[in-house]
């Protein structure tokens, strides 16, 4: 009897949604380009210098994605920074957007990220803060899977606020690696 082996790859549907460190350098330079390289399909929605208000307002955009996606990831806040929002309140509202996130898609996995550190004084303080309350409301509704504060300050380009190029590969890597453990 003849036996047929099927070898079929099901690409898992990423999204990306965040600011500056999503869109990357000039929108071609990117981690979510990097993940995709490992296989997954991505798409991705970053606004340099939008807070998480303002991309949750620009989400609406991108229903098609958020509908069509296995995994979501949120990478945002950061900004929140230079517009006097207090960390808390940004945190919180980072947990409201993936709760709509969800409410627009049952069966995807929605996380956030907290934020890669920054040698910017003002950022520095305020994403500690932050990253501190978005794990403190961290449950069984809301995820918080991507540690990015735990990778080193090396990862940063010259203005010590956005990786490098390299620094993007190795979110990426970050990415892919909690992408595998799913």
């Amino acid at each position: 009897m003849f036996g047929l082996i099927l070898n079929i790859t099901l690409a898992v549907k990423v999204l990306i949604i965040g600011d500056s460190v999503v869109f990357g350098w000039d929108g071609e330079h990117n981690y979510p380009k990097y993940v995709s390289e490992s296989g997954y399909q991505v798409s991705s929605l970053g606004i340099p210098g939008a807070t998480i208000n303002q991309i949750r307002a620009a989400s609406s955009s991108i229903d098609s994605e958020i509908r069509s996606a296995d995994v979501i990831i949120i990478d945002a806040g950061r900004n929140g920074a230079y517009n006097g929002e207090n960390p808390s309140d940004t945190a919180q509202n980072v947990r409201r957007f993936a709760k709509e996130l969800r409410g627009k898609n049952k069966k995807a996995y929605v996380t956030a990220s907290t934020m890669i550190k920054s040698k910017r004084p003002e950022v520095a303080a305020f994403n500690k803060l932050f990253n501190q309350e978005l794990m403190r409301l961290e449950s069984d509704e809301f995820h918080v899977d991507i540690k990015f504060h735990r990778l080193p300050d090396t990862i940063l380009s010259g203005d010590n606020l956005h990786p490098s190029f390299e620094g993007l590969r190795v979110i990426a890597g970050r990415v892919v690696s909690f992408l595998g453990g799913l």
